[in-house]
């Protein structure tokens, strides 16, 4: 089986537009396909990720940020507080909040998930 270092300076010496014919190019596609899904593959069996903080009190929903899933800093998430007459999201990396009446709950889960979808701010490192 080919390394996955292999594979990348393979596909680093075909990269060349120019220079390559369009079987070389696809072939260069493929080879950088193959090894990015290798090397996402290891990242996803990687168990020595950081583990999740406990939850604060009043927390009743944790999102991971797209920084957390990428990653593996399980503490960059935006997190949902709801008291009986609030909902609130608060990015624990960068601050973003969104709060609003607690009869807007899902309103306010839903603007969590676009955040959470798009913030790659990292959480603080913890000493």
């Amino acid at each position: 089986m080919t390394d996955i270092n292999q594979l990348l300076d393979q596909a680093e010496q075909l990269i060349r537009p120019a220079d390559l014919s369009s079987a070389q190019l696809h072939k260069a596609d493929t080879l950088a396909r193959i090894a990015t899904a290798r090397a996402l593959n290891a990242i996803a069996q990687d168990t020595t990720h950081t583990p999740t903080q406990a939850w604060a009190a009043g927390v009743t929903a944790r999102l991971l940020t797209r920084a957390a899933i990428l990653t593996g800093n399980r503490n960059a998430t935006v997190d949902i507080h709801d008291t009986p007459q609030r909902s609130t999201a608060l990015c624990q990396p960068c601050g973003w909040t969104k709060d609003h009446g607690i009869t807007y709950r899902a309103q306010v889960l839903e603007w969590a998930q676009e955040h959470a979808d798009q913030c790659t701010a990292l959480a603080k490192p913890t000493t």
